[in-house]
């Protein structure tokens, strides 16, 4: 028999995983720190099974620092509908974005989930940040066998703690309004089912039984999301609190080069030092007082510095200070019209792993997080080698 895994890992991360191109799922096998997290199926039906696809093509390759895996395919017993999945892998974390096809005149499935997680093992607690909602400090929740969680929208972080510490987080992408339009027949249902052996957490679109006169719209629907899990090799050094600011240009065009006057700089850069246009903070508005780092405005001067920096040192040291995720509805920052949910966790991640890349191997970078962020495994490995050049 054919072995049709394609195997991605990171050793000095201490972690890998598994693809398979028959199954068409992944990241099958999740190990960190020698013990298994989970595997991920992209679609699965009502009981939990995976859904039978046949592939049309994958392959597996490295771009930007980050190892990529990509899948196409259709459900073998239902061709009409097709699947397109991309793993990127960057660091500790890893993106996962679903295409959903829903075809024309077809029938439906009976009963669809999108990104079943099945995790084995021990799963002690679980902490939930729910879109838009309180970021000073969600509570533990203890969990045991025979517990059922429901969301009734997907929240935008749900942190899993097993044995020895070791933490799992799933997140949302920046598309929340994906998340909430699901496939036009009402938002995405969470739930998470501990079992005696293993936690399952699923995403349903589609419960099975739907009226032929519900049917989706046909079209493709996509839904990103992420997975990152706790890598103490990857966290950066501490750094001392007091590190120099840099002097940032008020017109928003970069660093004053000038003002850094050692051969290896040490700095501090935070952009709230600056006073940006409102379409770059958080509800277009400055009084926010947060940027959003899916703005074109954030984004710009962010990479002018990281593209100076670069250009003029081999090497040094960079302290990102004023760098949390939150909620915003501007749809300019997600190229849509009007207000549209999204948060930017997920730029910040990108951001820092192209910055990362940039830089080169002579730079040091520390993003030191505060409050729930500093829990986050994605968050407490921002600025490190991704591992995949």
């Amino acid at each position: 028999m054919t072995d049709t895994s394609i195997f991605i890992e990171y050793p000095a991360a201490d972690w890998k995983c598994r693809h398979d191109n028959q199954t068409f799922s992944g990241p099958l096998d999740l190990m960190a720190g020698g013990m298994p997290l989970g595997s991920l199926f992209a679609l699965t039906a009502e009981d939990g099974s995976p859904y039978d696809i046949t592939p049309s093509r994958s392959h597996c390759f490295r771009k930007g620092g980050a190892a990529i895996y990509e899948g196409e395919g259709h459900l073998t017993r239902q061709p009409e509908h097709g699947v397109r999945q991309m793993n990127t892998y960057v660091a500790n974390t890893v993106r996962v974005a679903v295409d959903f096809h829903w075809g024309a005149d077809a029938v439906p499935p009976q009963g669809l989930s999108l990104c079943t997680l099945r995790l084995p093992g021990e799963w002690r607690r679980i902490k939930v940040l729910g879109q838009g909602g309180d970021t000073s400090a969600p509570a533990w929740k203890e969990l045991a066998a025979g517990r059922v969680l429901t969301w009734d929208a997907m929240p935008a972080v749900m942190l899993l703690e097993g044995r020895k510490g070791l933490k799992l987080e799933i997140d949302a992408g920046f598309d929340l309004w994906r998340w909430n339009h699901g496939i036009g027949l009402g938002g995405v249902t969470t739930c998470l089912h501990m079992g005696e052996e293993e936690a399952v957490l699923t995403h349903r679109l589609l419960p099975a039984g739907y009226a032929a006169e519900q049917l989706p719209e046909a079209r493709t629907y996509r839904f990103n999301s992420y997975l990152a899990w706790s890598c103490p090799k990857l966290v950066p050094p501490e750094l001392p609190p007091d590190l120099p600011p840099a002097v940032l240009k008020a017109d928003g065009s970069g660093l004053d080069l000038s003002s850094i006057k050692d051969e290896v700089p040490a700095i501090n850069v935070d952009l709230r030092r600056l006073t940006l246009p409102p379409s770059a903070y958080a509800g277009g508005k400055s009084e926010s007082g947060r940027l959003c780092w899916g703005s074109k405005g954030t984004q710009g001067v962010a990479k002018r510095i990281i593209r100076q920096l670069a250009s003029s040192y081999s090497k040094g040291v960079l302290q990102w200070t004023g760098v949390q995720p939150g909620f915003c509805d501007v749809g300019r920052h997600c190229q849509k019209h009007g207000a549209v949910a999204h948060w930017d966790h997920q730029e910040i991640l990108q951001f820092f792993a192209w910055a990362r890349q940039i830089l080169g191997d002579g730079w040091t970078v520390q993003v030191p997080q505060k409050g729930v962020w500093a829990e986050l495994p994605s968050l407490a490995c921002l600025g490190a080698f991704t591992g995949f050049r």
